[in-house]
């Protein structure tokens, strides 16, 4: 995408950070506790692994806008706290969407 010089596109490192998202959410999602039939394990597991996935591309992709928006200088902290806001923020939000 191409931009103006000194400024930066919306999207900048975009990949990089959708790899990463998808990796720990898929894993963490994949690694959560299974306590249903066990003729259904598998099956259950590689569901969890997909929604992990998309759950950590869609967080990417938040991420991304707001890191590029916020965060132009990349500055650890402010990285940080943008990337634990955003997981509370969207765990608060399926939280209340599935009550």
């Amino acid at each position: 995408m191409q931009t103006e010089p000194g400024r930066v596109s919306i999207f900048q490192d975009y990949r990089y950070y959708a790899v990463w998202w998808a990796f720990w959410c898929g894993l963490l999602t994949a690694l959560q506790p299974y306590l249903g039939p066990e003729e259904f394990f598998w099956r259950s597991k590689g569901i969890l692994l997909a929604s992990g996935i998309a759950y950590g591309v869609a967080l990417a992709t938040a991420f991304a806008v707001l890191q590029n928006k916020l965060n132009q200088q990349r500055k650890k902290p402010i990285s940080w706290l943008l990337a634990i806001g955003l997981m509370f923020a969207a765990k608060t939000a399926q939280i209340m969407l599935l009550s």
